[in-house]
């Protein structure tokens, strides 16, 4: 049996994801928590062998997951997300330590919650939107001691988990990023060369670079895996070259 602490703020949410939890044979929620101040003195009470944590008690206070685990090292979080694994993966992706890196600025444009919570312990991310059989396999993968994730994500985090390495390609830049999402959009060099205020070429040599940067071998490749994401900040024209 699979017991489970479910940690979110909302409680219609709460509440339902207890029921989906409940109905299972081998699930049992062993508690529900709401505040994030409550949330490790229920996990040293109940000792649950998951914990359904919301993202924003893991925005708030980045130590959580470390802590919880380090406390408890049988314990498996899995982090309930604001986008689907797919659309974290293609986040993922672009933060591959082999393949690309972000500059600074491209980074305050990215909301990389799934990874940030892998790479803080967290055995696996699920969509809040997720319907309920994708939300028993999550519990039921990250219980056995495995990752659950986008296989690129779990690519990516493999066993030891660990942040970007200082070498390797320079940094996406917060234009390259732009245009990553243009790319995506379905958006031709000459069009997003309007959007974005600058020359064709130029766009062509983002284009270039950037898939240098991920290893891919078409332009297709950059964005398939990104349409209809919210990967790019809205473009704008005063940027310079």
């Amino acid at each position: 049996m699979i017991e489970v602490l479910v940690a979110l703020e909302e409680p219609f949410l709460r509440l339902g994801i207890k029921a989906v939890l409940d109905e299972a044979e081998d699930c049992t929620v062993v508690g529900t928590v709401g505040a994030l101040e409550d949330v490790e003195d229920e996990v040293r009470r109940l000792d649950p062998k998951v914990v359904v944590l919301d993202v924003q008690f893991q925005k708030a206070d980045r130590q959580i997951i470390p802590r919880m685990v380090g406390q408890h090292p049988d314990l498996k979080v899995l982090v309930l997300v604001e986008h689907s694994d797919e659309e974290c993966s293609i986040r993922a992706l672009l933060q591959d330590p082999q393949a690309a890196r972000f500059s600074e600025d491209a980074l305050e444009h990215l909301d990389e919650c799934c990874l940030t919570s892998l790479r803080s312990s967290a055995r696996g991310c699920v969509a809040r939107t997720a319907d309920p059989a994708r939300l028993l396999h999550a519990v039921r993968t990250v219980a056995v001691g495995e990752i659950a994730a986008a296989p690129w994500l779990s690519a990516i985090i493999g066993p030891g988990g660990g942040g970007p390495k200082p070498d390797g390609p320079a940094p996406i830049s917060a234009r390259e990023l732009e245009v990553i999402g243009l790319v995506a959009d379905g958006k031709g060099n000459k069009e997003i060369a309007r959007l974005l205020g600058i020359r064709e070429q130029t766009v062509k040599n983002h284009v270039a670079s950037v898939m240098q940067k991920l290893g891919a071998k078409s332009r297709l490749e950059v964005g398939v895996h990104a349409v209809r994401q919210n990967l790019a900040p809205q473009p704008s024209s005063q940027e310079s070259d």
